[in-house]
């Protein structure tokens, strides 16, 4: 896990929660913590929260004609800015290839195990250097979005990590 990162265990919540059972909070405290807490960040939801409100499309269905938009329009995807390459879009080749990785990978996260059919969404592929240009299936791993958004941060033990991770899968 990466540094600076803190994980209460179950444990520690449980006591927490024992403890201030039946205790209450003054107005006074009330209004002091509420003033200490303004223009803070609030804390991101958990990762299950996540999971379950992901996708605002949940129960409802897009036409066909629509799906081929949206299709069309992910082919050109700029999404993700790389080397000073700016946001340019995948080759056709990570697109033909990104599903065989995903099946490879048999539809998990290869950082927090989550199966794909538990997200709501496709699993993302990711590219191990950071490499657009690079869709060696070597080179590509399946991540969820969550796990996919944390490893833009420091790279260099992002990039062990998940090399270690296909030589334990046997795929180098």
């Amino acid at each position: 896990m990466p540094k600076g990162v803190y994980i209460r265990t179950k444990e520690t919540r449980r006591k927490t929660s024992k403890a201030r059972a039946g205790k209450r909070h003054s107005k006074e405290t009330k209004r002091k913590m509420s003033e200490s807490h303004k223009g803070r960040k609030r804390e991101p939801f958990s990762e299950e929260h996540r999971r379950r409100i992901s996708n605002s499309m949940m129960g409802k269905h897009h036409s066909e004609e629509t799906k081929k938009k949206i299709g069309l329009a992910a082919m050109g995807n700029k999404n993700s800015y790389v080397h000073g390459e700016g946001y340019a879009p995948y080759l056709s080749e990570f697109i033909r290839v990104r599903e065989q990785v995903r099946a490879r990978d048999n539809w998990k996260c290869q950082k927090c195990g989550v199966p794909q059919e538990e997200i709501l969404t496709t699993l993302n592929v990711h590219h191990i250097d950071y490499d657009k240009k690079n869709n060696n299936p070597k080179n590509l791993i399946t991540l969820c979005r969550s796990c996919n958004v944390k490893v833009n941060a420091n790279r260099k033990v992002w990039i062990k990590f998940f090399q270690h991770k296909l030589k334990l899968l046997k795929i180098s």
